[in-house]
């Protein structure tokens, strides 16, 4: 879902903004090596029913969701922020 979501953001942004999504892609991928050095520096994201923990990090509008399981840290989707994380599909 995140790369579906990513290749959204990109083709929305991108034909209105190509330099402003340069820059957008490059906050995107320095709040990923933080997450992946640091899982837990995300908020945790509340209101998800589910077995995992959710969190987030936000690179304003979008907030990038994700959890860890201790190995690794995936990412579930990239949403924009005026969205309702309470309608999050995480399957």
């Amino acid at each position: 879902m995140a790369l579906e979501d990513l290749r959204e953001l990109r083709g929305y942004v991108g034909r209105r903004n190509p330099v402003g999504l340069r820059a957008l892609l490059r906050k995107m991928t320095s709040l990923l090596g933080q997450v992946a050095e640091h899982p837990d520096s995300g908020a945790r994201l509340d209101g998800i029913e589910s077995d995992y923990e959710y969190r987030q990090v936000v690179f304003a509008p979008y907030r990038l969701i994700y959890r860890s399981d201790g190995e690794q840290v995936i990412v579930i989707r990239i949403w924009h922020g005026r969205r309702d994380p309470r309608t999050l599909d995480v399957k």
